[in-house]
């Protein structure tokens, strides 16, 4: 069997429009445009929804298994197997200092990595991806009820933006 002719090898025409798509999505996005939006990876946490920078994000996947770390942290939730390594999950409400309930069989876990390390954090249902106009965004009011130094801002839509690198960094300060 030629190389060509293999089932999974895609035809000319094929390539071409594979070609295409790629140019389309390669194409430099308008720097007016990107300066002036944030894109988030929204999610909920306790009652809230939260959000980190999507360019903090390496992974996000549905939690299907989690191993206790004995004498851990208690903002450690665990440990998971993710691409081939054991991942450490921090419970993110532990973090934020947010009452903890036991998890459900729809936790996620979005993967940062800052300084090293991936990390994961336990987040609730997945809310997707939003787009956040940067000059809407401002300071969190005095009502917030998590801990300030990992929040970033506050959208317009009510979504609190955190700090991923600073959230990671921080794991095991006291």
């Amino acid at each position: 069997m030629t190389a060509s002719a293999h089932p999974l090898q895609p035809n000319a025409r094929e390539r071409e429009v594979l070609e295409a798509r790629a140019r389309a999505l390669a194409r430099v996005v308008d720097s007016g445009r990107a300066d002036a939006t944030s894109e988030l990876l929204a999610f909920s946490l306790a009652t809230d929804v939260y959000a980190v920078d999507t360019r903090e994000v390496t992974g996000v996947f549905r939690l299907a298994e989690l191993t206790p770390v004995p004498g851990a942290d208690p903002r450690v939730a665990g440990l998971t197997v993710w691409r081939g390594s054991l991942l450490t999950v921090l419970d993110l409400r532990q973090v934020l200092g947010l009452p903890a309930t036991g998890l459900d069989d729809r936790a996620w876990v979005v993967v940062l990595v800052a300084g090293g390390a991936p990390r994961g954090l336990l987040a609730g249902a997945l809310q997707g991806i939003i787009a956040a106009d940067r000059a809407a965004m401002r300071e969190p009011g005095p009502g917030l009820r998590v801990d300030r130094r990992f929040v970033r801002a506050v959208t317009d839509g009510a979504v609190v933006v955190l700090d991923g690198p600073t959230l990671i960094s921080r794991q095991t300060e006291t």
